[in-house]
């Protein structure tokens, strides 16, 4: 085994583990799907150049080039297509008539390669292996040469466009990776054609496909440590965070200090989609408006309170869900003071189911949960901001429709059915 042959296969596992890497840090996200895709092909594509080297004879040599080819062209167009999505560039990473384009060049150019243009002359045999012989007077070599830097052009100019517009130091540190490696990949490239037009056939021919392997490798593995590094801040909304919470069939709702959504999961999103007013920003304070009970709980929890019980919702509109719970958590700085919150709304089919059988109305069962949890008639009007007889007679019209005689028999009931 030659030491060509080593490097090829050395490579090949650095872009498997590279694909790995990133597909491991957010599997729901396109950029990273987009990535490692584009990394597991190049690691293919290297193990296919080492069966050319290594092949018995010319014929075989040239049978695997035939799959070798397109590979590459699939590889260029991949990586075009991650940078867009990687950089927000959605008009044209997400429209299909420019993904067409997009990838129907490299398959035509792929194409010609195999079977039209008269790119190859032929195969011959060095100390390293098997080599490819280009036709150097075909115009559609060179065009096969240059496509990659030709189809890196819009990346390059949406990776500027992120960089400039990014918000946050982190990811200006992480465009500030990928857009030189970027840059010097294109230059990179062009400078192998100027070489294969200055000297020798048999030169170019035996250094070109290694020369062209190191710069990908090289744009690959920066790619690979900017995003390993910056990893936080890495495509869309999207963290581990993010998929984390994404796979929880409760709704999880995440505010800055002045009530704004910063992070909202699927659920959490269809949920403010139904009850949120048309317009506006959305907000914890413009969600579930008609509730005071939750406004105000909202607001003594920015005031430094504690909520001890969840806020019961009835949101029939909800995917049947009838009661919800939310469950509000402040987020306290180092200083003490909130500086968001967590909220977490869960269905609670069983609540609903007995709400129905015993007739009560929703404000009765936010007083019967707090009954449940050992709340004195008192401690229930001030948390729900009413007189102290009206709690009295929420608590007396809850004894009456439950026909239960004390606290322990109601929080047996309450456990019953939550």
């Amino acid at each position: 085994m030659t030491i060509k042959t080593i490097m090829y296969f050395i490579t090949a596992l650095f872009c498997f583990e590279c694909g790995i890497t990133v597909y491991r840090l957010n599997r729901k996200a396109l950029a990273n799907r987009l990535y490692a895709a584009g990394a597991f092909l190049y690691a293919v594509f290297s193990f296919t150049y080492v069966q050319i080297l290594v092949s018995p004879d010319a014929e075989t040599s040239r049978m695997w080039f035939m799959f070798y080819s397109p590979l590459f062209f699939l590889v260029a167009t991949l990586i075009t297509h991650f940078i867009l999505e990687l950089s927000r560039y959605h008009g044209l990473a997400r429209n299909r008539y420019f993904l067409a384009l997009l990838y129907g060049s490299g398959a035509c150019v792929a194409a010609g390669v195999i079977f039209f243009a008269p790119v190859v002359k032929g195969f011959y045999k060095s100390p390293w292996g098997w080599n490819v012989l280009y036709n150097l007077s075909s115009p559609w070599t060179w065009v096969a040469f240059g496509y990659s830097s030709i189809v890196l052009v819009p990346g390059i100019a949406a990776l500027a466009r992120w960089r400039k517009n990014a918000s946050r130091e982190r990811t200006k540190k992480q465009a500030g990776i990928i857009l030189p490696a970027a840059y010097s990949t294109m230059a990179l490239s062009l400078a192998q054609i100027v070489l294969t037009m200055l000297l020798l056939e048999e030169t170019t021919s035996a250094a070109g496909d290694a020369y062209h392997q190191a710069v990908y490798i090289f744009f690959i593995g920066a790619i690979r440590f900017a995003i390993w590094k910056y990893k936080p801040y890495f495509v869309d909304a999207s963290t581990p965070a993010t998929e984390l919470f994404s796979g929880i069939n409760d709704a999880v709702f995440l505010a800055d200090r002045k009530g704004d959504l910063v992070f909202m999961n699927d659920h959490a999103r269809d949920m403010s989609r139904r009850e949120r007013p048309s317009g506006g920003p959305i907000s914890l304070f413009s969600l579930f408006t008609e509730n005071d009970y939750f406004q105000r709980s909202l607001r003594n929890l920015y005031s430094g309170a504690s909520q001890q019980h969840p806020v019961t919702l009835e949101l029939p509109a909800y995917g049947g869900a009838g009661i919800m719970e939310l469950f509000m958590y402040p987020l306290k700085n180092e200083s003490g003071l909130t500086g968001g919150v967590l909220v977490v709304s869960r269905k609670n089919p069983g609540l609903g189911a007995l709400q129905q059988q015993l007739g009560l109305t929703v404000r009765e069962l936010e007083v019967l949960l707090m009954l449940g949890n050992g709340q004195s008639a008192g401690s229930i009007a001030e948390e729900c901001g009413i007189c102290l007889q009206t709690a009295k007679s929420h608590i007396h019209n809850i004894y009456r429709k439950t026909g239960l005689a004390n606290r322990v028999e109601l929080a047996n009931l309450l456990n019953k059915h939550s």
